[in-house]
C-alpha cells in the first residue's frame, strides 16, 4: 500500500517545514565562499566584533529555524523529554553545519579554518534558541492575561 499521493503530501510537508532551515544554510555557504581577499576589513577591534557578530547571527537564525523544522510529537509539554531531544538534535545539526563550514573554508582563497568560531556558532546557536524561546514565552503570557472590557459611560 504505498499510494504515491501520500509520498508527494509527506515530501511537500517535510520541505515546507526545512526550506527556512536550508535557505539559511545555502546562505552560509555562500557567505563562506567569499575569498578572503575580498572580505571587507575593518579598524582593530571593530573588524573582530563585526565578523564575530556575523557568525552569532547566522547561527542563531540557523538553530531556531532548524528547531522550527524538526518534530516535537504531537502534544509535546514545556518539560516533556520529546522537546529536549529536539532542542538537541537542533543543536546537533547547527553544530555539525559549523564544523562543515569551517572544513568548507579550507579550500576557500584566502580564508582559514578555526575551531574558536565553531564555539562562536554554538553560542550564536544557544543564544538564538533563548531569545527564540523567550519571545514564545512572552507572546503566551500575553494571551493568556485577561483584558478589561470596555465600560460603557452611563446613559
Amino acid at each position: 500500500m504505498n499510494d504515491p499521493r501520500h509520498t508527494t503530501r509527506d515530501t511537500r510537508h517535510i520541505l515546507r517545514r526545512w526550506w527556512p532551515a536550508l535557505t539559511v544554510m545555502v546562505l552560509i555557504f555562500v557567505f563562506s565562499s567569499v575569498p578572503g581577499d575580498e572580505i571587507p576589513k575593518y579598524a582593530g577591534l571593530l573588524d573582530f566584533i563585526v565578523k564575530k557578530s556575523g557568525h552569532l547571527l547566522e547561527y542563531g537564525l540557523l538553530a531556531v529555524t532548524v528547531w522550527r523544522a524538526t518534530p516535537r510529537g504531537v502534544g509535546a509539554s514545556e518539560g516533556d523529554s520529546r522537546k529536549s531531544n529536539a532542542l538537541a538534535r537542533s543543536l546537533a545539526l547547527t553544530l555539525g553545519y559549523a564544523v562543515s563550514d569551517e572544513f568548507h573554508q579550507l579550500f576557500t582563497q584566502g580564508r582559514r579554518s578555526n575551531p574558536v568560531d565553531v564555539g562562536i556558532d554554538l553560542v550564536g546557536a544557544c543564544l538564538g534558541l533563548a531569545l527564540y524561546f523567550a519571545v514564545g514565552a512572552i507572546r503566551q503570557t500575553r494571551s493568556r492575561t485577561p483584558r478589561p472590557r470596555p465600560t460603557r459611560p452611563p446613559a
